[in-house]
C-alpha cells in the first residue's frame, strides 16, 4: 500500500492516515471546495476521530500544497491557479511517460488484460457521453483516472506513485 504520508509501505494505517485520505477524497469529490475553511474541531466531530490526528492530516496537506495554513486565519482548501495547473499537468505528462515505459519492460499478461478492461471501460464512457441527454462526466473522469492509475502502479516506481498521488493528480 502507497500512501501519500509518512507511512511506511504495508503498514497498518494510523488515525492521521485515515483522516489524510478522508479529507484528500472529500476535496476530490468537490465535498470541501477551493477556499473553504477547514476547522481541526468540526473535522474531528465529523471524522470521529482526536483533533491531534486532524491536525497531523491538515499538516501533511498543506506540506504538499493542498491545503493551507494561515496563520491567526485558519486551514483552507489552496485554490490551484492556471499557471500552476499547467506545471502540475507536464509534471504529469512526463512522469507517466516515465512510468509508461517502465510499465512495458516489467508488465505481465494479467497486467495487460486488466489494462485493457479499464481502457474499455473508459472507451465505453466516453462513448455514453454522446448518446446521452444528461452525460456523466463524472464517470469518464473516474475511468480514466483508474486506467493512468494502474498504468502508473504497474511501472513498478513508487516515487512515481507517490508524487502523482501527494499532487492529487490520480487516485489509488
Amino acid at each position: 500500500m502507497i500512501s501519500s504520508n509518512d507511512e511506511t509501505v504495508g503498514t497498518e494505517p494510523t488515525e492521521a492516515d485515515r483522516c489524510t485520505a478522508e479529507v484528500r477524497d472529500q476535496i476530490r469529490r468537490q465535498k470541501i471546495r477551493p477556499t473553504q475553511r477547514l476547522g481541526e474541531v468540526a473535522f474531528a466531530r465529523k471524522l470521529k476521530t482526536g483533533r491531534a490526528a486532524v491536525r497531523v492530516a491538515f499538516d501533511r496537506l498543506a506540506q504538499v500544497g493542498i491545503l493551507e495554513r494561515i496563520p491567526n486565519a485558519g486551514t483552507f482548501v489552496r485554490k490551484v491557479t492556471l499557471e500552476e495547473f499547467c506545471e502540475l499537468t507536464d509534471v504529469r505528462a512526463a512522469l507517466e511517460g516515465l512510468a509508461g515505459r517502465l510499465a512495458c519492460d516489467r508488465m505481465n499478461e494479467a497486467n495487460l488484460n486488466e489494462l485493457a478492461a479499464l481502457a474499455d471501460a473508459a472507451d465505453r464512457a466516453n462513448d455514453a457521453l454522446y448518446s446521452s441527454a444528461d452525460p456523466d462526466w463524472a464517470e469518464v473522469k473516474s475511468r480514466e483516472i483508474q486506467f493512468h492509475g494502474t498504468l502508473i502502479r504497474a511501472g513498478g516506481n513508487q516515487r512515481i506513485v507517490k508524487i502523482l498521488f501527494e499532487q492529487n493528480l490520480f487516485e489509488e
